[in-house]
């Protein structure tokens, strides 16, 4: 990060020496200062957040993560205190554009997350000097934070950071990253001329957000973060951003550094969302060959690329190879896992049960499959998409055999399945 800074600061002395004492002197515990401070941090930090540069905000990733703990941390302290009501009013005034209001105006109803830290300030005035004069582009928003939903497992983080800022008249408040509000009303006023929007923090879909956590949490037992933001990155479809990190972090690590074959995994899951199937295959045998040269033999980061890798031949027309591979991967979880119930395990069984039903082996398809569908019930809420693929799956496996009745039952549970 420190070289990164420097190399983008290189001709300007002033932010060159604050880069040199964040360098020397930074801890966990001033993260929220140096937000709040006009500096390097402040600048490319909203930056990165703004344009998702992935690159620069893995970089950035100890600092994120101190600055979110540090606001948890406050939040507790500023949300508990003893209100007069149990309604916390907020305020945030900025300059939009008249394409930015219309796709706003859209989502009346609905819940917003904000793309980064969301600053906002109790003083309705700072407020509306932040939100400038520019009549069809200025801006306030009103935030009302029901104290009463702050309960330990709530996702409302917001500190009043104005001990710590240099500007302490502002009486800033800041929400943490993934901070979600109910859009409840936005209407032009034209007593203070200006766009006025009006919500509500909220704590909606906490469950939702919840079981995500636990499975990222279950997926890091078989990767790391590092990997798992590669994934991330994958997943919402910004593939060359995605390979460009990739390669960035494989060139930057120690030779040897653990998350490098898993790196090399993520690359062949980029080239295999570009449809480039041999390359898929070169990436995840380098990568199975590192974890078997470095790894004990029942390691779950092996078992993990052996399904990466069963998948791949798969693809490739070797069902067997796979087969075999996805049989490895079940018998090293199962170990490690004890038999207990475990989502990696439903998996392995149901990877296990395509491939039956590839080879048209129904019998032996449908025992997999079952076991995988019956380990997900146990898991997860009846409402799950994986419950949902996996009644298709079951299905499929009938209509290949024309059993068209038997399809139909599946599909039908399918059908009842809301998620």
């Amino acid at each position: 990060m420190i070289d990164v800074c420097k190399h983008y600061y290189q001709t300007n002395d002033r932010e060159l020496n604050r880069i040199k004492q964040f360098e020397e002197t930074y801890q966990s515990s001033d993260a929220i200062r140096w937000y709040t401070e006009d500096s390097f941090v402040h600048k490319l930090l909203n930056k990165a957040l703004r344009i998702e540069d992935f690159s620069l905000l893995h970089l950035f990733g100890f600092y994120i993560i101190d600055l979110c703990k540090q606001i948890e941390h406050e939040s507790e302290c500023y949300l508990s205190l003893s209100p007069q009501s149990h309604y916390l009013k907020l305020y945030r005034g900025q300059m939009m554009s008249k394409q930015e209001i219309d796709k706003l105006i859209k989502y009346i109803g609905h819940l917003i997350s904000p793309n980064g830290f969301f600053s906002t300030s109790e003083d309705l005035n700072v407020a509306l000097m932040f939100a400038g004069n520019d009549e069809p582009k200025s801006v306030l928003f009103e935030i009302s934070i029901d104290r009463t939903i702050t309960r330990p497992r709530s996702v409302i983080f917001a500190a009043a950071i104005e001990r710590y800022s240099r500007f302490p008249d502002e009486k800033e408040v800041i929400f943490s990253l993934g901070a979600t509000f109910k859009l409840n009303r936005m209407f032009y006023d034209f007593q203070f001329k200006k766009w006025r929007v009006q919500m509500t923090a909220t704590d909606q879909g906490l469950e939702y957000i919840q079981t995500h956590i636990d499975l990222m949490k279950e997926d890091l037992e078989e990767t790391t973060p590092t990997a798992l933001f590669g994934e991330l990155i994958i997943d919402m479809g910004q593939f060359s951003k995605a390979e460009f990190y990739h390669r960035l972090v494989i060139n930057t690590l120690p030779e040897g550094h653990d998350d490098i074959p898993l790196l090399y995994h993520g690359l062949g899951y980029i080239y295999y969302k570009r449809r480039q199937y041999d390359q898929v295959l070169k990436y995840g045998r380098i990568a199975h060959n590192i974890l078997k040269q470095t790894l004990p033999p029942n390691h779950l980061y092996i078992a993990q690329s052996c399904v990466n890798l069963g998948w791949d031949h798969k693809r490739n027309g070797y069902p067997n190879r796979a087969l075999k591979l996805f049989k490895k991967a079940l018998a090293i979880r199962e170990m490690n896992y004890c038999d207990k119930d475990h989502t990696n395990i439903a998996i392995a069984l149901i990877s296990i049960g395509d491939m039956y039903t590839d080879l048209d082996d129904y019998q032996n398809a449908f025992d997999y499959l079952i076991r995988g569908l019956e380990m997900f019930q146990r898991i997860f809420p009846c409402e799950h998409f994986e419950i949902s693929k996996t009644l298709m799956k079951i299905g499929n496996q009938f209509e290949k055999q024309s059993l068209f009745d038997c399809a139909m039952e599946y599909y039908h549970r399918d059908l009842l399945v809301e998620y």
